[in-house]
């Protein structure tokens, strides 16, 4: 089993991010669909994947970090990227002002 580690660490605002493959990480959006080949396999390890995820973001919020995803879905256009940096600002803002921990999943799209 593979270690999932933060793909950008915030050290000034106690916050990590990961940029989540909607595929891999089961998003459920249309660039999430598993593949009809070999479907089996292909659900167990994205069970695992989301499984693990799980207790790591559980792990990070009890160290006191936030934690924030971002789906590839959203990068893929560029109007709707657009919208990625202002909700993580104003994410890290609201954490700052209220000394909140907080888990930050960006909409399926």
């Amino acid at each position: 089993m593979g270690v999932t580690l933060p793909d950008i660490f915030l050290k000034r605002f106690k916050t990590v991010i990961f940029i989540h493959g909607c595929l891999w990480h089961g998003h459920g959006c249309n660039q999430g669909r598993i593949p009809k080949s070999n479907e089996d396999f292909w659900k167990e390890k994205i069970i695992r994947n989301v499984n693990r995820d799980e207790e790591v973001y559980k792990k990070l919020l009890k160290m006191k970090l936030n934690c924030i995803v971002v789906w590839t879905c959203w990068l893929r256009s560029m109007k709707r990227s657009s919208l990625i940096l202002p909700q993580i600002k104003a994410t890290l803002l609201k954490n700052l002002q209220l000394g909140e921990v907080t888990f930050v999943s960006l909409p399926k799209v």
